[in-house]
């Protein structure tokens, strides 16, 4: 079967309450906030790999995540250093990388999978939009896939085992001829 690894969990965090942007930014060693370039305040903190995109609404996006367990740990430091006293999570994107054994078939996937787009002279991957999972790969010659645009690991985990079917059979159909 082929295995997968999650490379960002994108993830919307809402304090329900305004922020003082100019406030903390001022007191956190780890905050920028240059309102003349952009109106948020980028935020990492210490011992934490994401990277927060923080604004006065107090609205906040994670970015850079590798797992769920990581986007928990990020909010519950966040919900600590803006003193909320609740605060809404929700994960909006995951991004994982899988491998394909083999080459994929360029040829067979553009003329057999249905949303595919193709066009090498822009882009070395074909782009496929798998509608019944709402998952959108990146298929690449060599193997290499990108999987995007779900909500959850177990999303992923169908979305990716369905690829490998579905490119298994073209496999199987090209080797018959």
């Amino acid at each position: 079967m082929m295995e997968f690894k999650i490379q960002n969990v994108v993830a919307k965090i809402n304090l329900k309450k305004q922020i003082d942007l100019v406030l903390y930014s001022s007191h956190l060693p780890t905050a920028k906030y240059r309102p003349t370039v952009f109106p948020g305040m980028f935020l990492r903190i210490p011992g934490l790999k994401p990277t927060l995109l923080v604004f006065s609404s107090g609205k906040i996006v994670c970015v850079g995540a590798t797992s769920v367990e990581e986007v928990e740990a990020v909010a519950r430091k966040v919900k600590e250093l803006f003193s909320a006293d609740s605060i809404e999570v929700e994960i909006t994107n995951i991004v994982a990388y899988a491998h394909y054994e083999g080459k994929i078939p360029f040829d067979e996937v553009v003329n057999k999978f249905n949303n595919v787009i193709y066009e090498p002279e822009t882009f070395p991957a074909i782009i496929y939009r798998d509608v019944s999972s709402g998952a959108t790969f990146l298929l690449f010659n060599n193997g290499k896939i990108i999987c995007t645009g779900l909500k959850a690991v177990e999303d992923v985990s169908k979305a990716v085992k369905a690829l490998e079917e579905k490119l298994n059979s073209v496999i199987k159909a090209v080797q018959v001829y």
